[in-house]
């Protein structure tokens, strides 16, 4: 729906920005990237899995690609919406985790936009039943917003760029 691409598009912008803001900047991931990758998707499934009760799932194959590529994936376009270009998309079909290479997965944002997308995929690998896709998002950015929290971030709402009114507003149309 149009209020879901907002809420993404709003919280995509304010990613961006609070990356900027902190000065990161696009890494040069070393050789053992995809290994730093898959530990980190695993703790954080193995997290999700104590949070919802769910049975842990198996990582999906994770593939880096640019936030153009992700764009015309998810958009049909390499311009995004307004712009603003996805950093992160779970392929629920096909099981595949793609990652924008401008992620820097050595900050809590970032790392948390990879929790995000590992939810969609236990959600699905746990046959969780929703009503329409805004549902499986609230649940996705409450849980994203819960391990913000439970890693210092005082504010998890305002460090991702979104109100919590903004994620609460994400019913079935």
């Amino acid at each position: 729906s149009k209020l879901l691409v907002r809420v993404m598009a709003a919280i995509l912008t304010a990613g961006l920005s609070a990356r900027a803001e902190r000065g990161a900047t696009v890494p040069v991931l070393p050789q053992d990237a995809s290994d730093t990758r898959q530990a980190m998707a695993e703790a954080e499934v193995r997290w999700s899995a104590g949070k919802t009760g769910w049975k842990t799932a198996s990582v999906p194959r994770i593939e880096m690609r640019t936030t153009r590529d992700l764009a015309i994936m998810f958009f049909g376009n390499a311009e995004g919406y307004e712009g603003v270009r996805p950093l992160a998309l779970y392929a629920r079909d096909q099981h595949i985790l793609f990652l924008a290479d401008a992620l820097a997965l050595d900050n809590l944002l970032d790392q948390s936009i990879l929790l995000h997308e590992l939810v969609h995929h236990m959600q699905i690998g746990n046959n969780v039943e929703f009503d329409c896709r805004e549902e499986t998002e609230r649940q996705a950015y409450r849980l994203q917003v819960e391990w913000l929290r439970e890693h210092g971030v005082a504010q998890p709402y305002a460090f991702v760029g979104v109100s919590q009114s903004q994620i609460d507003g994400l019913t079935c149309p």
